[in-house]
């Protein structure tokens, strides 16, 4: 399996409007993305200041993407430390199948660092007012 770095941030720009965010604005840092492949740990990076993360967990057998992806979250949340959980309020979260298709959810955090539900995502854009609603299924 070979995960691009135009995938992932493919993914997420599909579910950064959930956010409000603006999804042309997100890009990764160079390396970001080999970084976490070579580190095998989920890996960090700011969408807007500390309050909002994107957090890239690594490959998942997972080909259902709404399988579990609450539990996809709760881990991207704990592998942050308590301080930057404390002052989370947005995160995405992504992560490869084993089919090269590439996942991104997101979610608000609540005041006790654990994420609500699924506000929009990769696979179903019709989460967020305004989308279309068709399955997006970045990587094929």
């Amino acid at each position: 399996m070979h995960t691009e770095t135009r995938d992932v941030e493919a993914a997420v720009r599909y579910a950064l409007p959930a956010l409000n965010l603006r999804p042309d604005q997100f890009l990764l840092d160079h390396g970001f993305l080999a970084r976490a492949q070579r580190s095998g740990e989920p890996r960090s990076n700011a969408l807007n200041g500390v309050t909002g993360l994107f957090v890239f967990v690594g490959s998942r057998s997972i080909t259902d993407p709404e399988a579990d992806t609450q539990g996809l979250a709760t881990e991207a949340l704990t592998s942050l430390s308590s301080e930057t959980r404390a002052v989370c309020q947005h995160l995405v979260v992504s992560w490869p199948a084993p089919d090269d298709r590439v996942f991104a959810a997101a979610f608000n955090v609540s005041s006790d660092g654990t994420a609500g539900s699924l506000l929009g995502s990769s696979w179903s854009p019709g989460h967020v007012a305004g989308a279309h609603d068709r399955r997006i299924e970045v990587g094929r």
